[in-house]
């Protein structure tokens, strides 16, 4: 098989096209060569500390980032196929990566996998451990934090055991530090609030975040007789809560790690809840979701990749908000300063001036068409000329035509079309319909004809 065939970034990035064209089987086999790939690439003292749970990987450095994604994307396909016992210890090994930075939020994702898996012992145990949610208290004892949203997690697991004492324990503390949490459950399942908990409701967005998002994993698995029957017998029970008494929780929480969380997750109700300016980062890519502010870099041209991104003239995202800045940066001689008219801004740096960039590519395309400029493409910022051949003619006075300029035409101008005709490469004038022929002759299939 060819080295491509085992190129990382390549095998995820296909791996994403296949499925969103729903061919998953495709996309999981192309995750697994990845996996693979990792795999043959480390000696036996990486296996060694990854078997011991001693392996620590440093999240700030791109080609670790890979692993994460690729590892995550085969969760995602574990879990479309059914297998939730793999699927979390997939995430275990995601969150033994960096348990302590946790740049994926395994933690917001793992109990659904054990209550699906079919290990309620183990939620318990890691949740209510040193290093869990609760930290080895109580969990009314726990300060208000986000991971806290998943409390309630708990008492599935203990009626999953048939535990019914701890079932109410847990549930009872959960509702006295999350009742704008229940009191949203009991809307999505179509219950009746009790007195108890009644009209309380998310008091910041973080609260909204994260309470959304439970309810979004974890519905189903309470909507069944034996969880209702026991949601509402503790709701009724317990006295009312008062919720001014409890802490709110900071918008601060909403960090990069859990936009991040929420950006993968892919769901437009949750994506809606979390900050624009963290979720629409100038560097955020499929290849690199929302990477760390700080980045550790291996060698000098993985620098230059990486942080162009956020560099004013280099930017490779720069202008792609306007999609006439992106048309301007696929065709040779545009990509670099200048742009086609010999302006001295290009279509990156311009992108914060939409009237500016539009102004720029139809002055550009025209100059084309009329056959001005230098043929070597157009001066950038140091005087340089661009890198590569100029457009063709023809295909400027296509772009003018596509996108409503009528292009450059002047009656009997050299270089210029007739109203029924376009420029072809040589500044001769042909028919439309030889155009169209054309095209048709270029996407015919050699050897026969189209079908």
């Amino acid at each position: 098989m060819s080295s491509i065939a085992y190129h990382i970034s390549l095998l995820i990035q296909v791996s994403k096209v296949a499925k969103d064209q729903s061919d998953h089987s495709l996309s999981s086999d192309l995750l697994e060569r990845a996996l693979f790939t990792f795999a043959r690439a480390t000696n036996s003292a990486f296996a060694t500390a990854l078997t011991a749970g001693k392996l620590r990987l440093d999240f700030s450095m791109p080609e670790n980032r890979e692993l994460w994604l690729a590892a995550y994307q085969y969760i995602k396909s574990l879990i479309m196929k059914g297998t939730y016992r793999t699927a979390l210890e997939w995430g275990k090994l995601l969150l033994s990566l960096s348990p302590e930075q946790d740049p994926y939020c395994m933690r917001l994702q793992l109990h659904l996998l054990a209550l699906r898996g079919g290990e309620p012992q183990w939620l318990i145990d890691f949740y209510t451990s040193p290093f869990g949610v609760s930290g080895g208290k109580s969990v009314s004892g726990r300060q208000s934090k986000a991971d806290s949203h998943i409390t309630p997690s708990l008492a599935l697991a203990a009626i999953q055991l048939k535990d019914g004492a701890n079932a109410r324990r847990y549930l009872r503390e959960s509702m006295t530090i999350l009742p704008w949490l229940f009191a949203s459950l009991f809307s999505a399942l179509n219950l009746d609030a009790p007195p108890s908990i009644w009209g309380i409701q998310a008091r910041s967005e973080s609260e909204k975040l994260f309470t959304e998002l439970y309810i979004s994993q974890c519905k189903d698995l309470w909507n069944t007789p034996e969880a209702t029957s026991l949601l509402m017998e503790v709701a009724h029970i317990i006295p009312p809560i008062k919720a001014d008494e409890i802490a709110v929780l900071s918008n601060d929480e909403m960090t990069l790690d859990v936009v991040r969380f929420i950006y993968l997750d892919n769901n437009p109700a949750l994506m809606r809840l979390v900050p624009s300016a963290l979720l629409h980062r100038e560097n955020n890519s499929d290849s690199d979701p929302l990477p760390p502010y700080e980045n550790t870099f291996s060698y000098p041209s993985q620098r230059l990749v990486i942080e162009r991104g956020n560099t004013g003239q280099a930017g490779f995202n720069r202008g792609f908000d306007n999609p006439l800045a992106a048309i301007a940066r696929l065709f040779p001689g545009f990509g670099g300063g200048g742009g086609g008219g010999g302006g001295g801004e290009g279509p990156g740096e311009a992108a914060g001036n939409e009237e500016a960039v539009n102004a720029q590519l139809r002055r550009g395309l025209e100059d084309i068409v009329r056959g001005d400029g230098n043929e070597e493409g157009p001066e950038n910022e140091n005087g340089a000329h661009g890198q590569g051949q100029r457009m063709p003619r023809s295909v400027a006075q296509s772009l003018l035509e596509m996108l409503g300029w009528g292009g450059s035409r002047e009656e009997g101008g050299e270089g210029t079309a007739g109203q029924d005709g376009y420029v072809s490469d040589d500044g001769s004038a042909s028919e439309d319909g030889e155009f169209e022929d054309a095209v048709e002759r270029h996407d015919r299939p050699v050897g026969g004809d189209r079908r």
